[in-house]
């Protein structure tokens, strides 16, 4: 039984003594290698995994930056953020090239205040120039002939829904008088109608003739990798909101006209010819970005991107397709102007203008017509490339002090007149030449249910060969 004790003590002793020497001997060698190795795997993966996580958010952040840039200059070119006029609020353009364009939109003349009551009379039109002179207000800039009569608003305090004063425009009426003395370029007045408190704002609203007031057109060229955006005497560089280490590689602007053919540029001066101009009715922006550079800082380029395309189509004919690949981006939109020119196109004598032929028309019709004098006279030619032609004769004048159109006559083909009639119609109404023929016979359009005779096929144009009054407007939709 003592032998067993102490055999057994022997052995616990032993194992104790073995434990002891195990833990002061440690990790060998070999163990040491293979434990680093497997931390060097583990770690290798992990920052493998969070490299491909940073380089993913860092990516979508940089797409996020560079389509906002594209976005932004898009929506600035084409007056999308409607903070500034862009070229679909285009009502007039002057000068167009494939790096520039220039065009007038709407001039808001805001320096007036409500200074007289409106006067109790029949007619305005009655009253004594000099006497309608004392309660006008004098636009600040020149009226262009032609276009639509200013529109006239009033400031009015109300109360909004969360209970503060807010100041909102309502329109008013008014009596315009255009300019007839060309001596004098600021001769366009307003005579408000309407009873309004004394001290109220006015401001009016309307197209205005830029010959002498450059200020009044938008100019937006492409210089030095830069877009500039020119209006009332100040310039600046779009996008407003820029990112460093992205340039505008590419910019160019192609014009369409109202069939959607492009219009070319002149050879010689790389520009849209001047008697073109009134033709555009869309534009074309096609831009280019440079990403070589990315928009963060020791990055190099966007790696693993694949070439593909995005259409996105925004308001007010606005239609933009997006390109990319590693080293750039692309953006093409067509902006449509036609909407934008509601009021018309303004006419002059010599004026040419591409039009739809009869069987491919909506709108045809002239207004807006100004400076009338007793018998004057207004003559209109459209002739196709198939050669078919047509003409309408107009005489105005004035019946019971109201301007009126007398009467037309209409030519099928030019040189032969088939219909003459008197209307006797107030100029405030559109001419409508789609139903000018109440038979349908001889008006500029076919009509299924008539005995149509007029047809004009092909190419088709328009031209102005006499205009005795001060301007009118054409009003066109294919």
């Amino acid at each position: 039984m003592d032998c067993t004790h102490r055999l057994t003590k022997v052995k616990e002793f032993t194992h104790a003594s073995a434990r002891q020497r195990w833990a002061v001997r440690g990790f060998t060698l070999i163990e040491l290698i293979v434990a680093l190795a497997i931390t060097a795997i583990i770690s290798s993966v992990v920052i493998l995994t969070l490299k491909t996580t940073l380089d993913s958010y860092f990516f979508s952040q940089e797409q996020v930056m560079v389509q906002k840039f594209l976005d932004d200059v898009i929506e600035e070119i084409s007056g999308e953020k409607f903070s500034t006029y862009g070229i679909k609020d285009s009502l007039e353009i002057t000068d167009a090239a494939s790096d520039s364009i220039t065009f007038i939109p709407l001039w808001m003349d805001n320096t007036h205040t409500v200074r007289f009551q409106p006067m109790q009379v029949a007619s305005y039109e009655l009253m004594p120039q000099e006497e309608l002179y004392e309660i006008s207000y004098t636009l600040n800039r020149p009226f262009k002939a032609g276009a639509t009569f200013p529109l006239a608003e009033v400031v009015e305090t109300v109360v909004g829904k969360d209970g503060n004063l807010i100041e909102k425009y309502r329109p008013v009426s008014t009596f315009f008088i255009i300019n007839e003395d060309k001596t004098l370029r600021l001769n366009d007045k307003l005579v408000i109608t309407d009873p309004l408190p004394a001290g109220s704002k006015l401001r009016f609203i309307f197209h205005p003739d830029a010959t002498f007031y450059p200020e009044c057109a938008v100019t937006i060229k492409y210089i030095d990798n830069k877009i500039s955006y020119s209006y009332n005497n100040k310039t600046t560089y779009l996008p407003k909101t820029n990112l460093e280490k992205i340039t505008i590689e590419e910019f160019k602007l192609s014009y369409y006209d109202n069939a959607n053919n492009e219009i070319p540029l002149d050879e010689t001066t790389k520009k849209i010819p001047k008697d073109q101009l009134s033709y555009i009715t869309a534009v074309k922006i096609q831009l280019k970005i440079n990403l070589s550079d990315a928009t963060r800082p020791g990055s190099q380029g966007l790696p693993g991107i694949d070439t593909r395309r995005r259409s996105k189509e925004r308001s007010s004919g606005v239609v933009e397709h997006i390109k990319t690949n590693d080293s750039f981006k692309e953006a093409t939109s067509f902006i449509n102007i036609r909407n934008a020119r509601a009021a018309g196109i303004i006419l002059r004598e010599g004026s040419q203008i591409n039009i739809p032929d009869s069987n491919n028309i909506r709108i045809l019709s002239m207004g807006n017509i100004v400076g009338i004098k007793e018998n004057s006279l207004i003559e209109i030619e459209i002739k196709s490339d198939q050669g078919q032609s047509w003409g309408v004769s107009v005489l105005l004048g004035f019946k019971d002090n109201q301007k009126v159109i007398k009467k037309f006559s209409i030519s099928y083909p030019l040189g032969t007149t088939v219909l003459t009639k008197e209307i006797n119609q107030s100029t405030d109404l559109p001419l409508n030449f789609l139903t000018i023929d109440p038979s349908g016979r001889y008006d500029y359009d076919y009509d299924k249910n008539s005995s149509n005779a007029v047809v004009l096929k092909g190419k088709t144009q328009l031209s102005v060969k006499r205009m005795d009054v001060s301007g009118a407007s054409l009003f066109v939709r294919p």
